[in-house]
């Protein structure tokens, strides 16, 4: 694979599994997939009929015709039931865009098992969604840093509830991610940093607004202080 984010995704999918990755681009990951073998059957999917095009080039140069199929359409919109799925990736867009995929596509019934979501961007939003409204089980969270870009991957069981309730989750956890805070590190150091220096700068703006929203004030001061000092708060 050309990116670490690809070849994340690409280890991540289980071996012999039929795949759907949508918002494909060029098709770089269907076909890594099955030239491994890693996957026995691939859609590649993408709403933009210009990288559509050099998907099916580049499958018809690799002689997967027969194995990846092209699909044009918004979100899970192409993909049905008959595909026998087993993953579904979702990947290269902002946690806002994966999350309203999700709320229009209604995953659970294309059958698969296994959902893998990797945003450029925080993904508290995707995070909150998969476990209050869809839910299912986060398996696993994975933080990765590729030229200057933090990536957030979350591997998602779709037939197993959340271990613990949304409500049972120190506040946290449910910013940061258990699994993120289980295995802490440098790039969850690095994930906080940014996330205080953004609150930071809209801080500042907000209270040279001539009128500033007391309330609005009070949550971004919250949220410091919990990144600050975790021990103070849940």
């Amino acid at each position: 694979m050309k990116t670490a984010r690809l070849t994340q995704l690409f280890e991540l999918c289980p071996h012999g599994a039929r795949v759907a990755d949508v918002g494909t681009d060029h098709a770089l990951l269907p076909i890594a997939l099955v030239q491994a073998e890693r996957a026995r059957f691939a859609i590649a999917a993408d709403l933009r009929r210009g990288p559509l095009e050099g998907a099916r080039e580049n499958i018809a140069r690799a002689q997967l015709a027969e194995r990846i199929t092209v699909r044009l359409g918004d979100g899970l919109a192409p993909l049905h039931p008959e595909d026998h799925l087993d993953v579904i990736i979702i990947a290269g867009m902002g946690p806002r865009t994966i999350r309203e995929i999700l709320v229009r596509g209604d995953v659970r019934r294309l059958g698969a098992r296994w959902l893998i979501v990797q945003s450029p961007q925080d993904a508290r939003l995707v995070r909150e969604y998969i476990w209050q409204a869809l839910k299912a089980r986060i398996q696993d969270e994975v933080l990765l840093a590729e030229d200057d870009q933090l990536y957030h991957t979350l591997v998602v069981d779709l037939e197993a509830e959340p271990a613990r309730d949304w409500e049972a989750l120190s506040q946290r956890e449910q910013w940061l991610g258990p699994r993120n805070l289980a295995r802490a590190g440098a790039l969850l150091d690095l994930h906080i940093a940014r996330r205080v220096e953004r609150l930071m700068m809209r801080l500042g703006g907000m209270q040279q607004a001539r009128l500033p929203d007391e309330d609005a004030l009070e949550r971004v001061r919250h949220e410091l202080t919990l990144l600050r000092s975790p021990q103070q708060a849940t």
